[in-house]
């Protein structure tokens, strides 16, 4: 059985619109929160205007072994970012990280995340990081575990350098933002 975990109230607004099949935080798994947290930062991401081309697939992008891939392919299933598909895709080579909009590092990929900034430079990928440490080392936003709830800390600044702008909406949300 699934543990469950509990998010701050103003997070679950953004939980709330990727839970359209009725559960409420409370029932959902750890990787269920973190998937919806996946799914519904690009809505409060800018990405340069030539990035987002009208009809082109939106690629998540997940890199390492976690419970968290598969929760994200099953809310993934059938939606759309605006008029964008979403479109899930698990990578081994770091090499081939480039490909998408948003990239999930599990924990597990914590030793290769300077290597993956550095195959990202000059793209405009949103980085998603699950230990606690990843934004202060350069990632833009760390998802953590704070007394059994899911929460996330920012870093404006490594978003502005791909050339991507994190709302202040969101960043409102965030437990710490890093500057």
């Amino acid at each position: 059985m699934a543990h469950p975990y509990f998010i701050f109230w103003p997070a679950a607004a953004l939980l709330a619109a990727a839970l359209g099949y009725g559960q409420t935080p409370a029932t959902v798994s750890e990787a269920g929160v973190k998937a919806a947290f996946l799914l519904n930062f690009p809505k409060f991401v800018s990405w340069p205007a030539s990035d987002a081309a009208h009809g082109k697939p939106f690629v998540i992008g997940l890199l390492g072994q976690d419970e968290v891939g598969e929760a994200v392919r099953a809310l993934a299933q059938n939606k759309k970012l605006g008029d964008r598909p979403l479109v899930v895709r698990r990578f081994t080579l770091v090499s081939e990280v480039a490909e998408c909009d948003l990239l999930y590092l599990a924990a597990s990929e914590s030793r290769r995340a300077p290597v993956v900034r550095a195959a990202l430079r000059g793209h405009s990928v949103l980085t998603v990081g699950d230990w606690a440490s990843f934004a202060r080392e350069g990632g833009m936003i760390a998802l953590v575990t704070d007394k059994s709830r899911i929460v996330f800390v920012a870093n404006p600044k490594a978003a502005q350098e791909a050339g991507l702008a994190i709302s202040a909406q969101l960043l409102s949300l965030a437990k710490a933002v890093e500057r």
